[in-house]
């Protein structure tokens, strides 16, 4: 068995160390070596927080520096189409209406039918080349004549001798051709038109007066011009641009739009006839850029 320890001489027991505040030294030791434990987990744990927070920087850092040099180093592929040139003469249709080439009255020396009759056997007439009383209204069917007012835009360049053709509704398997007889000198100033007759012979009596009609003006062109896909057009604030590839390389070139026919758009300087232009063209597709172009789906049976 253990021995208790031995008294001091003057039999009284040895009292434990204290601090300067009374705690006794090993509670005092004990207590320090907690806060130290705790400061060390804590600074652990604080370095494991900055580590991690470094790993995660340079990760979406190197992630970005990855992405710009692919980015850089990516050649996208982009669909394009040829620019053609525009046909040397330019079709114009405008609605019309049919009338008969010739009416007279009684007294006017023409060959047709009456088609108004303003006299009765017995009625009064009189005589005279101003006043007198229009008798009847004959009409000449074998040659139709009609009149449209062409818009000022496409006004230039007409003159008489220009080939038409009109087609009816009506009979869609067949065309009437005939040609500009007659225009007017000066515009209408309330709607900038040019008032234009068109005659077409009517031999066989198929076209009657009066019936509707679209005519068809083949209008030869001033100034050249070259026929582009409307997918291809660039707007932004350079202005209007298309994209044009050589070699894989984009070259953004200004152009000047003169008619707009829907699925594609007229223009007059900037590309010629051949060049490939992108179609629908992204929104960062710069000058410069390299693309690889598609090569065109071959149509399946």
């Amino acid at each position: 068995m253990n021995e208790p320890s031995p008294l001091p001489e003057d039999g009284v027991p040895a009292e434990e160390p204290r601090d300067r505040n009374g705690v006794p030294s090993a509670a005092f030791e004990k207590r320090a070596a907690r806060r130290q434990s705790l400061a060390f987990v804590v600074l652990l744990l604080l370095a494991g927080a900055l580590g991690y927070g470094f790993w995660q920087h340079y990760r979406l850092h190197a992630e970005m520096m990855a992405t710009a040099a692919a980015r850089r180093d990516f050649v996208p592929t982009v669909r394009t189409a040829a620019v053609r040139a525009s046909e040397s003469v330019r079709l114009a249709t405008w609605p019309a209406a049919t009338e008969a080439f010739e009416q007279a009255n009684i007294y006017a020396r023409a060959s047709g039918y009456i088609s108004k009759r303003n006299v009765d056997i017995g009625s009064l007439v009189q005589a005279d080349s101003t006043s007198g009383t229009f008798m009847f209204t004959i009409m000449q069917g074998n040659v139709i004549r009609t009149q449209v007012f062409v818009p000022q835009d496409e006004a230039f360049g007409l003159k008489p001798g220009i080939d038409a053709v009109v087609h009816v509704p009506e009979i869609p398997d067949r065309t009437f051709p005939g040609k500009v007889t007659r225009i007017a000198d000066a515009l209408q100033p309330g709607s900038r038109t040019l008032l234009t007759e068109i005659d077409i012979p009517n031999h066989d009596g198929v076209l009657a007066p009066g019936i509707y009609c679209t005519i068809e003006l083949h209008i030869p062109r001033k100034t050249p011009s070259f026929s582009v896909s409307a997918d291809a057009v660039i707007f932004n604030a350079g202005g209007l641009q298309v994209a044009v590839v050589e070699n894989g390389v984009v070259h953004l070139r200004k152009v000047s739009v003169v008619r707009d026919l829907g699925q594609e758009v007229e223009i007059n300087s900037g590309v010629k006839a051949g060049d490939q232009v992108v179609l629908n063209p992204a929104v960062d597709l710069a000058d410069g850029s390299k693309v690889r172009v598609r090569a065109p789906a071959t149509p399946t049976s």
